[in-house]
């Protein structure tokens, strides 16, 4: 071999030493990286008697703290999330239990479970629906929608939530006042008030505007 082709060859050498080391240094820093990451794996699990289920594990290394839970949507693939801001509502806080939520998600230990009501999803999903004055003027392809977890440390992480979720706000909307449509129609002696038959009319007239609008809101949603 003549001496430019050792020199060739241990030019080549030095080369693959070069990326090889730095090959090493970007696996190590992405590992460092990796290790200092939230990872949290979501469930969400919708039963039949009027909640969901949300299940937190903490399965990376770093200790995380939920701040709260709120209601997101994705218009497109393209798009950010967007939450609602103006809502002061945490779907994981009890009003009615005065003991403290547990929100500390350490590594390596048990999920966390938490039941949230339908009717507080529904409650916040509704900022999300361009209602004018209650009313839907035009078809509205429903957003997809996501539960947020925000922690303490800034970080969000997001589950969509159950296909069937989208059918139970539909119904909800457009049976909002089926049952005062019912007391009216076939016993209004007992569910209302009133002196004069005027009254009882505009009470009707009241009630069969409102049922109209929510039958009317129902079309226009789409699933």
């Amino acid at each position: 071999m003549t001496e430019l082709e050792i020199t060739y060859w241990s030019m080549i050498g030095t080369w693959f030493t070069g990326i090889a080391t730095f090959s090493a240094v970007v696996v190590s820093l992405y590992l460092a990286s990796s290790s200092r990451k939230t990872r949290l794996q979501l469930r969400l699990t919708q039963h039949n008697y009027g909640s969901v289920e949300l299940s937190v594990l903490n399965r990376g290394q770093v200790y995380a703290e939920i701040e709260r839970v709120t209601l997101a949507i994705r218009a497109s693939v393209f798009n950010g999330f967007t939450r609602n801001e103006e809502s002061h509502l945490d779907l994981i806080e009890n009003a009615f239990i005065s003991e403290e939520t547990n929100r500390s998600l350490l590594p390596s230990s048990p999920s966390l479970t938490f039941s949230i009501e339908l009717e507080s999803l529904y409650f916040d999903y509704h900022f999300f629906i361009p209602y004018q004055n209650g009313v839907l003027e035009k078809p509205f392809k429903m957003p997809t929608c996501y539960v947020c977890l925000q922690l303490k440390s800034g970080e969000s992480h997001y589950k969509e939530v159950p296909e069937s979720f989208y059918l139970g706000y539909k119904n909800a909307v457009g049976g909002k006042y089926d049952c005062q449509m019912f007391a009216m129609c076939t016993e209004p002696d007992k569910h209302f008030m009133y002196r004069t038959s005027t009254e009882l009319y505009e009470q009707q007239q009241d009630i069969l505007n409102q049922y109209s609008n929510a039958r009317k809101n129902y079309h226009m949603l789409l699933c």
